[in-house]
């Protein structure tokens, strides 16, 4: 008898993500520690509020025999746990995203810089192809045909 089917799925849904996310950008993360948990919480306070008046109102419910037991009010604790992992990568996501866009941009400007000073260099005699000569002008042109 499985009564832990959902809180698995969390277990092994989640973290990797997570896992992955501070890998790449623990830099940012951590420059943000302040601000990003806090909004990480409020998002899942929020949904498991929503959640629990729609639980309430019977527009969803859970079964039992898949749930751990823990509740916190009518939500189900691997469903708060669900909530708070999902808005911890969304924002996590958001928090690299923007620590990365200025660097990003700085590196491009660079890019740009370089290959603007590039073009203007002068090309060596060695990688210059010979430049068309313009054709000597006709000697008729302008005077009255032979008749």
């Amino acid at each position: 008898m499985n009564h832990w089917p959902y809180l698995p799925f969390l277990l092994i849904w989640a973290p990797p993500v997570i896992v992955v996310q501070w890998l790449v950008g623990a830099r940012y993360l951590w420059r943000e520690r302040r601000r990003w948990p806090w909004i990480v919480l409020s998002l899942g306070a929020y949904f498991t509020l929503a959640d629990a008046v729609a639980i309430l109102a019977g527009i969803w419910r859970f079964e039992r025999r898949s749930l751990v037991g823990l509740f916190l009010g009518p939500v189900p604790i691997e469903e708060v746990l669900f909530y708070l992992l999902t808005a911890a990568m969304v924002v996590q996501g958001f928090v690299i995203a923007w620590g990365v866009w200025p660097e990003r941009r700085a590196l491009v400007a660079r890019w740009r810089a370089r290959a603007a000073r590039l073009r203007r260099r002068p090309a060596s005699k060695e990688n210059t192809l010979p430049r068309p000569q313009p054709r000597p002008a006709d000697s008729r042109a302008g005077r009255s045909p032979d008749v």
